[in-house]
């Protein structure tokens, strides 16, 4: 999604980012967002519309994202290219 007309943004950085890995964001007047990478700010952030980022936060606070721990997490190592795992 493109938009033709951006308000000055006003990012913000959660308070867990302390080494420089994070993300930041901004909200939208419809209800969306805009995330960058904080790590590079000149790179084309990402844009979602209102239904887009209601869904990715819904999603968030419904655990849809929780990997558990490593206890708890099955992994699968699918084969490399050359048979290797």
């Amino acid at each position: 999604m493109t938009i033709a007309f951006r308000p000055t943004l006003m990012f913000r950085t959660s308070s867990r980012c302390s080494q420089g890995g994070c993300v930041e964001v901004a909200p939208l007047p419809d209800g969306g967002a805009v995330v960058r990478n904080t790590r590079d700010r000149t790179r084309e952030p990402l844009t979602f519309d209102g239904q887009e980022w209601a869904d990715f936060v819904s999603g968030v606070k419904n655990g849809e994202f929780d990997f558990g721990t490593a206890d708890s997490v099955e992994v699968s190592v699918l084969p490399g290219p050359w048979g290797e795992t």
